[in-house]
């Protein structure tokens, strides 16, 4: 924004008061808009729970899900890398490229803002020792009702704005200098900014309010002109340098080409296979079947990951789908969505759960039914079944209240929960929980408080780390309490360990479980 006001040639440069006063049209602007949309929706109780989901999921996304950065590049490197023939045609540099740039380009603007981070900071103190006590600022406060503490925050934004249009720009000439680039590499920073970048004025033909979806989510970088650059959201080039990647294969998507068949089936298939794997390290290999297939009657089904421990069986389904921005935004294209993403595989789970407990013996096979992979044979006692959904898609703390998801359709009153879970979280729980008889405890904790729809959090890792500490998912309240959120700093340990190779946080004290308790 600082960039736009400087380079539209103003009389004068945009000084402090001209970026608060625009500072708190944007924060009045974004509360209206949400605050009306969600109200002129509402009628009495006839709430339509998905209407709700989209716009919270819409909010939750443009804070960026939780991904530690190892994950995020090994599933960029994993379903992208096979098309870097094409990503070189066509837009002039490879998935290596991409990386290498991005951390390049954060690396850099990091050591910038965290310099001019200290400095906002000393100012903000002396404008506080400043104007605390000073009796014209206390009647500017009261002639615009706000307290002291909002004014310094937003004076300390405002200075962050002021410094921006030189701290988050990047000049092509003097960064190829700096980072001595031969003119092959000079090319390929060039082409990595032309394609993630767009100018003032682009739009979608959509966008008519700040909820809406926006093309900064796809190119975050302002072209100023052909030398200079805005990274107005340096984030989400890291963050999300997938999105950004798959949105380069929208004219492959829209002509539903064989490349971006081939895509698909790449990313389905390491979804899959990954909740395989990772299972495996924890229940062992002669407990894990992926790709099985059953037949009722004439027609074949699938189950995507099956789990035979003890007396229980988890049935996993591994969903590679996302939901576009356009169907977070408008409720009717976000239940289309939903069903695939939740009601078809818990469908899909029932449909399984049905068959075994139909017949004294179940039979699994491969696809053309060539080889027997699986029998099972009923026992004296019943098995107990546990529904898993892993997606790539953050469903977070959004389905906790189920009772809503009935309301749509998608589960059935008085059945078995699932328990749906990002993939990069089920990596982490997988990875700290690795003893069988505790990831089971954990995972039917969640399905548990799913069921109450009482507890709820927007990250599955403050579940992971409120377990880790108290060794259950319990927490004393009154019978009249509303919802209880759980604080992010439980997940902190995690982070130190991800993020800072600290050590791993382990579950505080053996479980007394036994392996045939479905009490436990």
């Amino acid at each position: 924004m600082g960039k736009f006001l400087n380079y539209n040639n103003l009389t004068k440069p945009a000084i402090h008061t001209d970026f608060q006063e625009i500072y708190l049209l944007l924060i009045e602007l974004f509360k209206k808009n949400r605050n009306l949309e969600i109200l002129n929706n509402i009628v009495n109780e006839n709430i339509n729970p998905v209407y709700f989901f989209s716009k919270g999921k819409k909010i939750l996304d443009d804070n960026n899900p939780h991904v530690f950065p190892k994950q995020k590049k090994e599933y960029v490197e994993s379903i992208f890398k096979p098309f870097d023939e094409y990503f070189k045609k066509e837009f002039g540099f490879t998935i290596e490229d991409a990386y290498n740039i991005t951390e390049i380009i954060h690396t850099r603007l990091n050591v910038i803002l965290k310099d001019h981070s200290k400095k906002i900071a000393i100012t903000t103190k002396e404008l506080e020792e400043k104007y605390r006590n000073d009796e014209n600022a206390k009647k500017f406060l009261q002639e615009n009702q706000m307290s002291f503490e909002d004014w310094l925050t937003h004076a300390s934004n405002s200075l962050f704005f002021q410094i921006s249009s030189t701290v988050l720009t990047i000049n092509l000439k003097d960064l190829s200098t700096i980072l001595e680039l031969d003119e092959e590499d000079k090319n390929r920073l060039k082409n990595y900014l032309n394609c993630f970048s767009c100018t003032f004025g682009d739009q979608f033909d959509n966008f008519k309010t700040p909820a809406d979806e926006n093309i900064i989510y796809y190119k975050p970088i302002i072209k100023l002109d052909e030398n200079t650059f805005f990274v107005c959201r340096p984030d989400v080039l890291e963050q999300k340098l997938d999105v950004l990647i798959e949105y380069m294969l929208l004219n492959q998507k829209t002509e539903k080409s064989e490349l971006w068949t081939k895509f698909t089936d790449i990313k389905s298939s390491y979804v899959e296979e990954k909740t395989f794997q990772w299972l495996r390290r924890v229940f062992g290999q002669k407990n894990v079947f992926r790709n099985l297939y059953y037949f009722v009657g004439t027609q074949r089904m699938e189950i995507d990951v099956l789990v035979l421990y003890d007396d229980k069986i988890l049935l996993f389904e591994a969903k590679s789908g996302f939901i576009p921005v356009i169907a977070k935004i408008h409720g009717d294209k976000m239940e289309h969505r939903l069903e695939d993403l939740i009601k078809k595989p818990y469908n899909q789970n029932l449909s399984a759960q049905l068959y075994i407990t139909s017949n004294s013996t179940s039979e699994f096979w491969n696809q053309d039914k060539t080889k027997k992979i699986l029998t099972i044979k009923k026992k004296e006692y019943d098995f107990e079944f546990l529904f898993i959904n892993v997606t790539l898609e953050m469903l977070g703390g959004f389905f906790i209240n189920l009772k809503h998801m009935i309301k749509c359709g998608f589960y059935k009153e008085g059945t078995d929960y699932p328990w749906s879970v990002y993939f990069f979280d089920f990596e982490i729980v997988l990875d700290v929980l690795k003893d069988p008889i505790i990831f089971i405890h954990y995972m039917k904790e969640r399905i548990r408080i799913n069921d109450e729809g009482i507890i709820e959090s927007v990250d599955e890792l403050s579940y992971l780390g409120y377990y880790l500490k108290n060794g259950n998912l319990k927490i004393e309240h009154s019978a009249d309490v509303g919802l209880i959120t759980l604080a992010s700093d439980f997940m902190t340990n995690l982070e130190k360990h991800y993020f800072e190779n600290e050590k791993k946080p382990v579950f505080p004290t053996p479980l007394k479980i036994k392996k045939t308790n479905k009490d436990s």
